[in-house]
């Protein structure tokens, strides 16, 4: 985190413990690259409704 995102995140938001950790975790996850496009999710979840709203 750069000094102008640190000096953000505390003049508009207090975070608890557990939210700054979650927020790491994001970050490296988005590093690591372990996420997914919107667009697959979105596909994903059109193809789940299909089969499981019958």
């Amino acid at each position: 985190m750069n000094v102008k995102e640190e000096i953000f995140e505390k003049d508009l938001h207090e975070l608890t413990p557990e939210q700054q950790c979650s927020i790491e975790i994001g970050r490296d996850q988005i590093k690591n690259g372990e996420f997914s496009k919107n667009e697959d999710v979105i596909s994903e979840m059109k193809k789940w409704l299909k089969t499981n709203n019958k």
